[in-house]
């Protein structure tokens, strides 16, 4: 069973990876979904066949969203804990979901 500590130090492993649209490649390109999909490969928790696909470069969310729901359980960002799937929406694009992240520290205030 993989733990959350380990799923977060497995993403923590990508940090300065360069951003490119739908990259996959940990220390080469990577895009925002490329952390949670890749981390759950190399844990085992997702065959490398799975994968996101047919978003834009600025993806309106449907996508990212239609996903988490079909594969991941919602609950209130108040219960989130480390290793979470976060899919953020920014007010200056009219709360359209279009990010999707790892949440790595659930303290308050430090996300």
């Amino acid at each position: 069973m993989v733990t959350r500590a380990a799923f977060v130090a497995e993403v923590l492993t990508f940090c300065g990876t360069p951003y490119h649209y739908q990259g996959r490649q940990p220390g080469v390109a990577m895009d925002c979904p490329a952390p949670a999909l890749v981390a759950c490969w190399n844990l085992g928790l997702k065959p490398r066949s799975f994968d996101v696909e047919g978003y834009e470069p600025e993806p309106d969310g449907n996508l990212f969203k239609a996903l988490l729901d079909e594969h991941c359980e919602p609950i209130p960002f108040s219960q989130a804990q480390p290793a979470d799937l976060v899919l953020c929406a920014y007010r200056a694009d009219g709360m359209r979901p279009r990010h999707l992240g790892v949440l790595v520290d659930a303290t308050p205030g430090r996300m």
